[in-house]
C-alpha cells in the first residue's frame, strides 16, 4: 500500500490562511456587536435620579468653554 503524500502549494497555502484570518475577525465582531444587546446599564452619583432620554440641549457659553479648555489643556488634563 503507497503512502500518498499531500502537497500544499503556495497559494493553497495563503488562501487558507486568508480564510482562517477572515473567520476570525469576522467571530471577534460578531462578538463585540452581542455583547452591546445586554441590558444598559446608568451609572451616576446618584443611584435615584432619573435620566431623562435624549437629554435636553443647553447651550454653551463660548467664553466659558474657551476658558475652560484653555485651563485644563495648560494642566496637562487634555
Amino acid at each position: 500500500m503507497a503512502v500518498k503524500e499531500k502537497e500544499l502549494s503556495r497559494r493553497k497555502f495563503i488562501k487558507g490562511a486568508g480564510a482562517a484570518l477572515a473567520a476570525t475577525a469576522l467571530s471577534a465582531g460578531l462578538g463585540g456587536l452581542l455583547s452591546g444587546c445586554g441590558k444598559a446599564e446608568e451609572t451616576s452619583g446618584n443611584a435615584d435620579a432619573k435620566v431623562e432620554w435624549p437629554l435636553p440641549y443647553k447651550p454653551l457659553d463660548p467664553a466659558k468653554a474657551e476658558e475652560m479648555a484653555y485651563t485644563t489643556y495648560k494642566a496637562g488634563e487634555g
